[in-house]
């Protein structure tokens, strides 16, 4: 298995797309994979549509550029209380936005 930047590419819509596994997103955001899915299965951070045939998670750049844009302006920290802020919210309506350009 590659580095998680290395990332896979995936068809979708007749489009070839980089698609990057939790580990990249987890980086980007300074937190571990299983962190990262410790948020999913808490509601934190919506669950991502794209799977590979193995059932791992993949997403898009616009998914972790996002996350990691939002998690700054809300300053979700090592330690940050997620109540005190929009980052759920405001995650989950970008998340809607680029999945609606690939579904």
């Amino acid at each position: 298995m590659g580095s998680p930047e290395d990332g896979k590419l995936v068809v979708v819509k007749g489009e070839t797309i980089k698609m990057f596994y939790i580990g990249s997103l987890a980086q980007a955001v300074g937190r571990t994979p299983t962190c990262v899915r410790a948020w999913e299965i808490a509601g934190r951070i919506p669950k991502t549509v794209f799977k590979d045939k193995n059932g791992r998670r993949l997403y898009t750049k616009e998914h972790i550029n996002a996350t990691v844009r939002i998690a700054t302006q809300e300053k979700i920290f090592q330690g940050a209380r997620f109540c005190r802020t929009h980052f759920v919210e405001r995650l989950a309506k970008e998340f809607e936005k680029i999945n609606k350009k690939y579904i």
